[in-house]
C-alpha cells in the first residue's frame, strides 16, 4: 500500500471517530480521488474492523475494537508524546508492566533513556519492538487477541501470578460516563485488574480522544490510578479530568 493510500485512509479513519458515517461521494471530492478508489479504501478498513460499509458509505463500528496496525497511525505525535513522558516516570533497576496499546508499543523507542529494567508484558507489538534493547523484555503466554495484538485469559493471568510489578502503564479504550476507563475484550479486562490490585504504582496511558469514547467493559475506578498522561481533552470530556488523581497532559 502506498504512503498516500496510507495517509488516506487515516485520515478517513479520523473522520469515522468524529463523524460515525461517511459518504463516498463527499470522500471522493474531499481527497480528489475516484469513488473506487474511496471504496477501495473503506474495504480495507472494513476488512481491519474500523467500520461497516452501508449503501453510498461506512459507519463506525463503535462496539468493535480496532486493529493495531490502524490504532497506530492514529494520533501518532501525541502517543509518542505521552510515551515519551511515560518513560520519564521509570525508575531504573525495576520491574514494569507495558500492557497492549499503541501508545505502550511507542514506549519501546524511548527505551535506552533508563537501565537495567526487567519489562513485564503481554503487548505483542511491544515485545517486537524492545527486542533488541539492554532490558529484560518477559513476555507472558496466553491466548492470543489478534485485533488487540496481545495475549489475555487464564494462562496469561496464572503467568503473573508469581510477579512483582514496581510500576505499571495501562491503555484504554475509552471511558464511562463516571470517568472508569474501558477496554473492548473481557478477556483483557481481567488481566487489566489483576495488574492493578498488583502493582505497587499504576500510570494510565491514553490520547485525549479516548476521554470521548467508551468500551464494552469498565475495569477500574479512576481513583485506582497514580497518574494520567494523555494529550489536550476535548472541551466537552475535561469534567472527566476531575475525577483521576493526577493528570500530566503533554502538548
Amino acid at each position: 500500500m502506498s504512503k498516500r493510500s496510507a495517509a488516506r485512509q487515516e485520515a478517513i479513519t479520523r473522520l469515522l471517530f468524529e463523524e460515525g458515517t461517511v459518504k463516498v461521494a463527499s470522500l471522493s471530492k474531499a481527497f480528489e480521488v475516484s469513488e473506487e478508489t474511496i471504496r477501495q479504501d473503506l474495504s480495507r478498513l472494513e476488512s481491519l474492523g474500523v467500520c461497516s460499509r452501508t449503501h453510498g458509505g461506512a459507519s463506525l463500528l463503535s462496539n468493535t475494537q480496532v486493529s493495531t496496525d490502524i490504532k497506530a497511525t492514529e494520533h501518532a505525535k501525541e502517543k509518542s508524546l505521552i510515551a515519551k513522558e511515560a518513560v520519564t516516570h521509570i525508575t531504573n533497576g525495576t520491574t514494569v508492566w507495558i500492557g497492549p496499546g499503541s501508545t505502550l508499543t511507542s514506549m519501546a523507542r524511548y527505551l535506552p533513556l533508563r537501565k537495567d529494567l526487567t519489562i513485564i508484558t503481554n503487548n505483542l507489538d511491544f515485545a517486537l519492538a524492545a527486542k533488541n534493547s539492554r532490558h529484560d523484555i518477559i513476555l507472558i503466554g496466553g491466548r492470543m487477541q489478534k485485533k488487540g495484538g496481545c495475549t489475555a485469559g487464564g494462562f496469561a493471568l496464572d503467568n503473573l501470578t508469581h510477579i512483582r510489578i514496581d510500576t505499571a502503564f495501562i491503555g484504554c479504550d475509552g471511558f464511562t460516563s463516571h470517568g472508569e476507563p474501558t477496554t473492548f475484550s473481557f478477556e483483557e479486562m481481567a488481566i487489566k485488574q489483576f495488574i492493578i490490585t498488583h502493582a505497587e504504582k499504576k500510570i494510565l496511558l491514553c490520547d485525549g480522544s479516548k476521554f470521548t469514547h467508551t468500551g464494552s467493559y469498565s475495569f477500574a475506578s479512576p481513583e485506582a490510578f497514580d497518574q494520567c498522561i494523555t494529550s489536550e481533552v476535548p472541551t466537552e470530556a475535561q469534567p472527566l479530568l476531575s475525577l483521576i488523581r493526577d493528570v500530566i497532559i503533554v502538548r
